[in-house]
């Protein structure tokens, strides 16, 4: 834990209002890590083909797993609580990023619409 503390230590953590801040960071602690491409959804969990067990297979949904896993780590420890809330549901790095990323886009449009409102109204 203090390890990941040390690494997230200097992002600021995602409250909602600095989205772009946020994700500069992020993306170059996950850039850093090799984890952009799983929470991007670039890299996905391979799949089985049939019942036959294949080892390049299996070696590579251990490591999607193991990236997500870190991935999810990064993206909550540089999240701030009520942010986390939204992310209950989601099962994944990529699940996550894209609730965020909703999010940010919806307060976004939202205050476009806000200052447009106010600005004809003047």
């Amino acid at each position: 834990m203090n390890s990941a503390h040390k690494d997230v230590s200097h992002i600021a953590k995602y409250d909602g209002a600095n989205f772009s801040l946020w994700k500069l960071g992020l993306f170059v602690l996950l850039e850093q890590n090799d984890l952009i491409d799983v929470t991007t959804g670039v890299f996905t969990l391979p799949e089985q083909a049939g019942e036959e067990i294949d080892e390049d297979i299996e070696d590579g949904i251990e490591d999607w797993r193991r990236k997500d896993v870190r991935a999810r780590g990064f993206i909550l420890s540089t999240t701030e609580l009520s942010q986390q809330r939204l992310l209950i549901s989601c099962t994944t790095a990529h699940q996550m990023w894209r609730t965020l990323s909703a999010q940010h886009l919806e307060h976004a449009a939202d205050n476009r619409l806000d200052v447009q409102a106010r600005f004809y109204s003047y």
